[in-house]
């Protein structure tokens, strides 16, 4: 583990088993924070490159950048950031060399092995109401819901409007359900119009919300959003709106009664207690954990039997009824 510090602390699934396995605690995995630094992105985020080192494309433009102070979003959509490249004074190590035509250049952290990634400005984080700009040219608005989306709004605060729309802003969030959408929600964001001269219902300003109906869309400022005040553009919606609104979905292979937290399956040999695993029971049971065995074990429906509940059998044949007494 390598200390640091960050806009927003995540105690996840990692954090409790790293305090479990100290030997001083005893972790509750149920209240346990959705890690989003690599989610589903599997093993080869982890042991591949970030970056490729022959052309210095990206490979994972989620997570990583390759163009100095370029503004961005933070992974986990929390905070307005830029990207931390840097050039050195000197050859980075050699297993740490993400730029094959530059040796120098890389990340601004070692405890990220110099991979370059979007970090939060000090006043970047979204849920903080006081980093809302004095001057709000992106119709911006700060608070426990707002989240990180590339934005082209742009709105005339007095008599000035931006030079290039094109940046990151702060933006409330919620989810609505739908049972057409993707995963049963569709992600909306809002966007806060200085009324000009003063709102319909009153007032200086008008919010509106907007739906993200597929991840990447990017929506236009619609007709009654433009008519509210001086303001054009667009917003961006995320490349994985799930990440928002489905934190703390469980992975497909935690299934049936799998123990599920923060988004990881809390189950198996790191664990110390089995899995019904991506069987699920054979759909023809549950899967029920015993306390006394630490073990979890499917519990089959009639007519089926074997450890999956996958094999059926048919119920032995109740005896005959007796015959009438003799005469």
């Amino acid at each position: 583990m390598a200390s640091t510090s960050a806009h927003h602390a995540v105690y996840s699934t990692l954090t409790l088993a790293a305090l479990e396995d100290s030997g001083w605690y005893r972790a509750n995995y149920s209240v346990a924070q959705p890690l989003l630094w690599g989610r589903d992105r599997g093993c080869a985020f982890a042991t591949g490159e970030c970056i490729a080192p022959s052309s210095g494309a990206l490979l994972d433009g989620r997570h990583f950048c390759n163009e100095a102070m370029h503004a961005g979003c933070t992974t986990d959509l929390r905070a307005r950031g830029y990207c931390n490249l840097a050039t050195y004074s000197s050859a980075l190590p050699a297993g740490y060399r993400h730029f094959g035509a530059d040796p120098t250049q890389g990340g601004s952290l070692s405890v990220a092995d110099y991979c370059p990634f979007y970090q939060s400005w000090s006043n970047g984080a979204c849920d903080d109401a006081a980093n809302l700009p004095g001057r709000n040219y992106r119709a911006e608005a700060y608070g426990p819901s707002s989240r990180c989306l590339a934005t082209a709004v742009s709105q005339v605060v007095g008599t000035n409007v931006l030079d290039s729309p094109q940046g990151v802003g702060c933006y409330p969030t919620r989810c609505a359900r739908e049972p057409t959408a993707a995963r049963g929600v569709v992600l909306q964001v809002a966007v806060a119009v200085a009324c000009y001269p003063t709102c319909v219902g009153g007032g200086m300003e008008q919010t509106f919300w907007l739906n993200c109906t597929a991840a990447g869309a990017v929506l236009a400022l619609p007709p009654e959003v433009l008519a509210a005040g001086a303001v054009t553009g667009s917003l961006t919606c995320p490349a994985d709106p799930h990440l928002i609104c489905n934190a703390h979905d469980c992975p497909s292979r935690c299934q049936g009664g799998d123990a599920c937290a923060g988004g990881v399956c809390t189950c198996g040999p790191a664990f110390g207690r089995d899995c019904c695993g991506a069987t699920n029971c054979s759909h023809h049971g549950y899967c029920q954990y015993e306390d006394a065995t630490n073990k979890h074990a499917c519990v089959c429906d009639d007519g089926w039997t074997s450890p999956d509940c996958g094999r059926t059998f048919a119920p032995p044949t109740p005896p005959a009824p007796p015959g009438p007494p003799p005469a």
